[in-house]
């Protein structure tokens, strides 16, 4: 019997649903970062040492999902935004062979107004016969404390959502001591200098509340959407709390061909070297700090430590310039749903990281008329560019003899990135580094020029 075949017949399938007063959009938003579900159903930091293959007894298969994470960028899942995303996983040894996991939203009525159903789905290959059950039991666990982590978030008002101060359910949400004396001082000094009194309070809100995760990546972008307040407004007080000491600042440089990132060595320069190599796809690109830096800020020691605990290396929240990505299997056809507005997209293939210039139309609002096709080949893309229709879908033909998996993703960096070319003209920023030669780098015209890449 063929492992295929065998794998089949053992297949443990688990089903779950539950329907929840929410917009589908915000469901996503909860469920699509698979590291803060990880923490809320209670699995271990990825970082921790797993249980040998021999250790594994009924307490280890109270969690059958809890593996080491690949190291590096993770294709193992797939997803179509605000509507599904899936994973799949094989194991040479432990509990479990093989799973897929997956969760569908579905808008839906609950109590007469407007809802989402959420499913969740799993398929399950026990190493032994024996185990089914112990696994089809912990599956079931696992799911309904991922509806307690959703119906727990409905209980938190959006904005101490957005900044990661969790429901109670969240048992595992760590918060460290925080120095009340210096943010104290830190937040009426904000207030000082001209910034609003509510928006230094929520700053402090998301000091004191928010859990360690949020506390070590801020995106001031995402806060100014989740506060309901300006852009520049936020940008502006993060760099000054940063200035008094309640944050510290950071680049990432994004690499324009498979927007992997990484931290640059020198906080006040984003994109310190005049050329760059991507760590994740081996692309030389010149680093152009208006294109492929992001500022992102963390909550100062002083103030506040932080863990960064890694609870999954791979999960749909983490590239948000990725709409949808799906594998696409040698000799096969699958399709791509597509974002509804139209803006810089593309199809790219991982690894490979061949690209073809994806155009957007507006088009039928139902049925399947109007997909596009892309024909990916050995040599690549078969065409410079294809046209499909905004929220509609793209079929994209593998005629490789691999198969490969395909993004449709902006070219650009995501809406909630502080950008370089708009963070390096504000005052605030230039303060802080007033006196240091990064300055000198920063006002060189040459680096607000497009990308070079090799």
């Amino acid at each position: 019997m063929s492992d295929a075949r065998n794998n089949r017949e053992r297949t443990v399938t688990v089903i779950m649903e539950k329907a929840f007063p929410i917009a589908r959009a915000r469901a996503w938003e909860m469920l699509s970062d698979i590291g803060r579900v990880n923490r809320a159903i209670g699995f271990a930091p990825v970082r921790e040492r797993f249980a040998a293959a021999a250790e594994a007894g009924l307490a280890h298969l109270a969690a059958p999902f809890r593996y080491p994470e690949p190291a590096g960028p993770d294709h193992s899942f797939e997803w179509s935004r605000y509507r599904w995303h899936e994973s799949y996983r094989e194991y040479a040894k432990g509990p479990l062979r093989a799973f897929r996991f997956g969760i569908r939203l579905d808008d839906k009525a609950v109590g007469g107004r407007p809802g989402t159903l959420v499913q969740l789905y799993a398929g399950l290959v026990p190493a032994h016969p024996a185990l089914a059950l112990p696994v089809r039991l912990a599956a079931k666990r696992l799911m309904a404390r991922t509806f307690r982590y959703v119906a727990g978030g409905l209980a938190a008002d959006a904005e101490a959502w957005a900044i990661g101060a969790y429901p109670a359910a969240d048992k595992t949400a760590g918060r460290q001591a925080v120095n009340e004396a210096k943010l104290a001082e830190g937040l009426r000094q904000l207030v000082a200098v001209g910034h609003a009194e509510t928006l230094a309070a929520q700053a402090g809100r998301l000091i004191r509340q928010g859990d360690d995760a949020a506390a070590a990546d801020i995106r001031p972008y995402a806060l100014a959407r989740a506060w309901d307040a300006p852009r520049e407004d936020v940008l502006r007080l993060m760099l000054a709390g940063t200035r008094l000491g309640l944050f510290d600042l950071a680049w990432r440089l994004v690499c324009p061909v498979c927007k992997s990132s990484s931290e640059t060595s020198a906080p006040g320069i984003p994109g310190h070297a005049d050329r760059d190599r991507c760590a994740a796809c081996g692309t030389a690109y010149e680093a152009v700090i208006d294109r492929c830096a992001e500022l992102r800020f963390s909550v100062h020691p002083a103030i506040r430590s932080v863990d960064r605990p890694a609870h999954c290396a791979g999960a749909p929240a983490l590239p948000p310039h990725i709409h949808a990505q799906r594998l696409v299997p040698a000799g096969e056809t699958v399709e791509l749903e597509l974002p509804s507005h139209a803006i810089d997209w593309r199809l790219r293939v991982a690894s490979g990281n061949e690209r073809l210039k994806l155009a957007l139309l507006a088009g039928p609002s139902a049925g399947r008329s109007g997909i596009g096709t892309a024909v990916l080949t050995e040599d690549g893309w078969t065409a410079s560019a294809v046209t499909g229709y905004a929220g509609r879908r793209i079929a994209v033909t593998n005629e490789r003899g691999a198969d490969a998996v395909v993004a449709v993703e902006r070219e650009g960096l995501d809406d909630a990135a502080a950008a370089a070319s708009h963070a390096l003209l504000l005052p605030e920023y230039r303060a802080l580094f007033a006196d240091c030669d990064a300055m000198a780098y920063i006002e060189a015209e040459d680096r607000f020029e497009g990308d070079r890449i090799e």
